[in-house]
């Protein structure tokens, strides 16, 4: 049941969601998302992928700034979930030069994004929003003549595989709008081979190795356009130095003598008539057409014996814009809030053997409440039996109809109007829990084998801190006794626990889903516990919490009630889903 948010709470709630979407991303794969303290910025060693902690905005003014961070986090994870998934890092390690490296990393771009987006369809939009903020960061500008010959191949080539194989419209419209640019310093011939090849090859692509390959045709293509550039310029009047010395001696200081000096001495590749070479010439401004002041065969020779990568991987490029955003983030007095370990595995840690728990008596405490919710669920489901014409069961007393010709003794039952709900119960079992812990057992397993009971009701529960299951949404509490001796142990770190619990809740395919935390103290970190419940609320699940204690802090919750001892705990439960239940009915799923 979505609310409404302010703008305030909704950025809150978008930061907070982001384990959700890691999650997500993650499950069925080897990947893992972590948020460290340690960190300062984002990084991946080929399995887990560490981020800074994430700041959450506290004032209207840090909004704008949390927008920004949450598109690059969110462009950032799937981008470098899918090298985990679908590239292949021996390819990536084998790339030796730094232009083949800078080509690799402009073709496997786009190429793993599409096998992403075929899985995750709504990651493109994502990984869209994100491109479109670097964007206005200052990155992909549209090509000029003016910018390194290595770095103008390997961006051209990024811009038109993203455009025309990830078909993002917006670089369909940058390289178009770049093409002058490499056209004028390499020429019409190659570039047109260029495209051949990644309209060929670079539409066709199934692994990286396929990518590494096409890289390897393009710096093949750059070798010999290379040679055939040296070849032409040798062949070419007034290119060696005595012919130029010559001409110049010839010549008073001003004189224009015919008009065609300046313009072969321009740039050392005008036409042998002084005219413009067309194409070649015309889009770069001057005699050779580049504005590095490089001849062609000298911009060829400068792409292969580049020195560093010109053409980042998106993943390095938007770790280093997230580092910048979390500094002006910290700067603007936002808390590093956001630190916690996403992954798709669930902890079935066993419980430890010396941890006291009677099934028996925990048991006969959930007699009583079965009871109710018996009472409870022929209100919410009773449905209205009627004769029909037809159907699948004879009415018994009216099987006689079959000798008087009348049709009407089939049984027709209306629909139920089921709770098809998941319900996760979140104890705390922090140090202060100690004293009560027994009870606590006990009525976890009570209030869990109740609801287990109720059809339509998918019941699981688990602990903080250490986030570990004690039974599964959906199986009976008896099925995993061998889980529920549990002790007290440690903090009250109830941001990751919601968040925890969230991600399980989320998944589900019951269209109502509750969360109820059961807790006798306060969150370690307020704002992150904050955040966590209203990206809760976003994804439309209910939070509910029950205060045990005079010592719990129960002022985050919209939803929530104090009971003085443990004892009082299974009926305060039960009554909150009551009325949660009853305030709003879902029918079954067909």
């Amino acid at each position: 049941m979505k609310t409404e948010m302010s703008p305030l709470r909704r950025a809150k709630a978008m930061m907070g969601s982001i384990p959700i979407f890691a999650q997500q991303l993650c499950e069925g794969s080897a990947c893992q998302v972590k948020f460290s303290f340690g960190a300062r910025t984002a990084y991946t060693d080929g399995v887990t992928i560490t981020l800074p902690p994430l700041p959450l905005p506290q004032f209207d003014e840090d909004i704008e700034v949390v927008e920004a961070l949450a598109d690059l986090v969110h462009c950032y994870i799937p981008h470098e979930v899918g090298h985990i998934r679908y590239s292949s890092f021996k390819e990536i390690r084998e790339a030796a030069t730094p232009i083949l490296k800078s080509l690799l990393n402009a073709i496997e771009d786009p190429r793993m994004e599409l096998d992403l987006i075929a899985t995750f369809p709504g990651t493109r939009g994502q990984l869209d929003r994100g491109l479109e903020r670097l964007a206005s960061m200052g990155h992909f500008d549209v090509l000029t003549s003016d910018v390194e010959p290595d770095q103008l191949l390997a961006l051209y080539t990024l811009y038109y595989l993203r455009g025309h194989l990830r078909q993002s419209e917006e670089f369909v419209e940058r390289a178009e709008q770049s093409r002058g640019a490499i056209v004028g310093v390499f020429g019409e011939a190659f570039v047109e081979r260029l495209e051949i090849l990644l309209d060929s090859d670079g539409m066709d692509m199934l692994s990286t190795a396929d990518a590494y390959c096409l890289a390897q045709a393009i710096v093949k293509a750059v070798q010999e356009a290379q040679k055939d550039a040296e070849a032409e310029e040798e062949d070419e009047p007034g290119q060696d130095d005595g012919a130029g010395q010559s001409a110049d001696q010839g010549a008073e200081p001003g004189d224009d003598a015919d008009g065609s000096e300046d313009q072969s001495g321009a740039g050392g590749a005008g036409d042998q008539d002084g005219s413009s070479s067309g194409g070649d010439s015309d889009q770069a401004g001057n005699g050779s057409g580049r504005g590095t002041g490089l001849s062609r065969s000298e911009a060829f020779d400068k792409v292969l014996r580049a020195d560093s990568v010109s053409c980042q991987d998106l993943g390095d490029l938007m770790s280093e814009e997230l580092r910048k955003a979390q500094d002006t983030a910290l700067d603007q007095g936002m808390d590093k809030v956001i630190a916690e370990t996403v992954d798709g595995t669930t902890n079935f840690e066993m419980a430890p053997k010396n941890a006291g728990f009677n099934p028996d008596e925990a048991t006969k405490a959930s007699r009583q409440l079965k009871a109710r919710l018996r009472a409870l669920m022929q209100t919410l489901t009773m449905s209205r039996t009627t004769e029909a014409v037809r159907g699948s069961r004879i009415h018994s007393r009216r099987a006689y109809r079959s000798d008087q010709y009348n049709r009407r003794m089939f049984i027709h039952q209306d629909d139920d109007k089921g709770v098809e709900t998941a319900v996760y119960l979140l104890c705390d079992r922090s140090g202060s829990m100690a004293h009560q812990i027994g009870p606590a057992r006990n009525a976890v397993y009570a209030i869990g084998d109740a609801m287990a009971s109720l059809p339509g009701v998918k019941v699981g529960a688990g602990l903080f801190p250490s986030n570990r299951v004690l039974f599964p949404i959906g199986q009976k509490p008896s099925v995993h006794i061998d889980r529920m001796p549990f002790y007290a142990c440690g903090s009250t770190p109830m941001a990751e626990g919601i968040s925890w619990a969230m991600r399980q809740l989320w998944k589900r395919r019951e269209p109502r889903k509750i969360l109820m935390v059961l807790t006798d103290g306060k969150p370690d970190n307020e704002p992150h516990t904050d955040a966590m419940i209203a990206a809760a609320e976003a994804v439309g699940i209910e939070v509910h919490a029950v205060g045990i204690g005079s010592f719990a802090d129960l002022g985050l919750f919209k939803s929530s009630c104090l009971v003085e001892s443990i004892d009082e705990l299974p009926a305060a439960v039960l009554g909150m889903l009551e009325v949660s239940l009853t305030r709003k009915q879902f029918k079954r799923a067909a």
